[in-house]
């Protein structure tokens, strides 16, 4: 493995991402630095590029794993499952989107595309382990209404819920806008403002960060979301 492509190290964890697709979905490598077993988090697109990137390391992918349906983040699922037969782990509320194109919104926005079936399913508070190493899911609906976050002391994979200066989307079905301030009221912002937080999509950022600057989550922001304004 090579330790200076990581976004995120540590002692025991690594956490590495690549770009896929054309909606430009953050993949991201999560990695047990001592066994190199490594999840796979939204693996949209693109399944010779993430096989090639996971041979490059010499990682031993155990799971892949989608933080929701929608079809951006879950476009490579099935050759990926297929090629190294691995279990899919999705969100329990989200998991019927993964093998329905107008569910995960491919019918709508491009073409017509399904995932194998979940092969275990997420819910709040529950905690997995990659060999040694323990993670918290916590779910954050709002984008989608089954959407989960992976949280490990230090950093949290966010999906389509919060992004660098911005928020997820509330308009697709399944959105909601209450819903999604209180996944991040709730879900992120009681987190230490040191945490590192890695979007589905775009450059990541820290709790502290969005917490003071971005736009959604200040000022006027605030205004909007408490209906003081319109």
């Amino acid at each position: 493995m090579v330790d200076k492509h990581a976004i995120y190290l540590d002692e025991h964890c690594a956490v590495f991402c690549k770009v896929v697709g054309m909606l430009e979905v953050n993949c991201y490598f999560i990695v047990e630095r001592q066994s190199q077993k490594c999840w796979i988090v939204d693996p949209g697109s693109d399944p010779v590029l993430i096989l090639k990137f996971i041979e490059k390391l010499q990682l031993t992918p155990t799971a892949i794993i989608n933080t929701h349906g929608h079809a951006d983040h879950i476009g490579a699922n099935r050759a990926l499952k297929e090629t190294l037969q691995l279990p899919i782990w999705a969100p329990e509320k989200d998991a019927p989107m993964l093998t329905d194109a107008g569910k995960n919104l491919s019918f709508a926005y491009g073409p017509p595309m399904t995932s194998p079936v979940a092969d275990k399913l997420l819910s709040d508070g529950e905690i997995v382990t990659l060999g040694e190493l323990d993670f918290e899911i916590r779910h954050a609906p709002g984008h989608t209404t089954g959407e989960v976050l992976i949280y490990r002391p230090d950093f949290l994979i966010v999906g389509d819920v919060l992004f660098a200066g911005s928020v997820g989307r509330t308009d697709l079905p399944g959105g909601d806008p209450e819903s999604l301030w209180r996944s991040i009221d709730e879900q992120i912002l009681t987190l230490p403002d040191k945490t590192m937080v890695l979007p589905g999509h775009g450059p990541m950022t820290t709790v502290g960060k969005e917490r003071k600057t971005n736009p959604f989550l200040v000022d006027e922001g605030i205004a909007i979301r408490e209906g003081l304004v319109d």
